[in-house]
């Protein structure tokens, strides 16, 4: 019998209505279907940011009829959001023709994106096509400061303001770094001029080397933190912000110290592999046969080991100093 969790998480768990409206299955340990899922079109991107945790060695873009299989998957599992990402997935070559796909079959379709590689036509293309919202990775409120982490500002504004100019909602993906961290208020106030419709506040990573710099301070967190309080309902923390940071923030927790991969939402990479996150160091390196295989039964032991224990994450666990 699936039975509804009410409590049996413990006190960490504090979020209960969120639990409850998207119906946590105390059996599997997670939704009953995933509440998006990300499908990593492409690994190809020219940008060097310092917290990219892509592998340049084996880069590849998603076969179009895995593509086509995976979302059909993913519609008859009855999930409601898509999550494009990569790599740059404005440079995967089906690009319009997956958002196409996607409106046709009435799920919800979101791109994460630099902004790299996009035109006029592009963006009209893609609007046309029945793209959802945009979020674009911006990393500072002026060009020295998103620099210092990522880089082509310029190019990240530009494509802020063509999504804009044909009705796309655009939100901005920001890296909380030491480096960047001092801004934030300021980033904010740039965000509210210029329409943005949120912002997300993503965890720093380790990069494919497996090297991580620009650690946030107690002092950072605190920025953050008042910034948080003062822009209310405007700001929002990734899903895989680590306990510590999430603590420090006054924020709840979902599942208490364990991480959210694989119990609202899984990746599907562009070799067409289902994993619980992309971020995840060690996975079970199978090709499921489908998506509700590996929600239902694969996933199932990942999420067991992640009750006792966090796995190894390029999302750093304590990324506080």
């Amino acid at each position: 019998m699936i039975t509804i969790c009410e409590h049996d998480w413990g006190d960490e768990v504090m979020n209960w209505e969120f639990i409850k409206k998207h119906r946590f299955i105390y059996n599997i340990g997670a939704m009953n279907v995933p509440i998006f899922i990300h499908f990593v079109l492409t690994d190809n991107c020219p940008l060097k940011c310092k917290q990219c945790y892509v592998s340049k060695s084996h880069c590849k873009d998603m076969n179009w009829e895995v593509f086509e299989e995976r979302l059909g998957q993913a519609k008859d599992l009855g999930i409601p959001r898509i999550m494009l990402t990569g790599g740059e997935p404005l440079l995967y070559p089906y690009i319009v023709r997956a958002v196409k796909c996607i409106n046709d079959l009435q799920m919800e379709c979101i791109m994460a994106t630099s902004g790299y590689g996009l035109t006029e036509k592009i963006a009209y293309d893609l609007a046309k096509a029945g793209l959802t919202k945009v979020y674009i990775s911006l990393n500072g409120s002026t060009a020295a400061i998103h620099n210092v982490s990522r880089s082509c500002y310029h190019m990240s504004v530009e494509a802020l303001k063509l999504f804009e100019a044909n009705c796309i909602l655009v939100g901005l993906n920001w890296v909380a770094r030491h480096d960047n961290a001092y801004d934030f208020p300021t980033y904010i106030d740039y965000a509210k001029k210029n329409n943005i419709t949120d912002v997300v506040v993503l965890s720093n990573k380790r990069n494919a080397n497996g090297n991580l710099d620009s650690l946030l301070t107690i002092d950072d967190i605190s920025i953050i933190k008042k910034t948080m309080e003062d822009n209310e309902g405007y700001i929002t923390l990734d899903p895989c912000f680590s306990y510590k940071c999430r603590r420090a923030l006054g924020l709840p927790l979902l599942f208490g110290h364990v991480c959210n991969a694989g119990r609202i939402f899984c990746d599907v990479l562009a070799d067409g592999s289902i994993i619980s996150c992309r971020h995840a160091i060690n996975h079970y390196d199978i090709h499921y046969v489908s998506l509700s295989d590996y929600w239902y039964q694969a996933a199932l032991k990942e999420r067991n080991i992640a009750r006792l224990w966090l796995q190894p994450c390029k999302a750093n666990i304590w990324e506080v100093v």
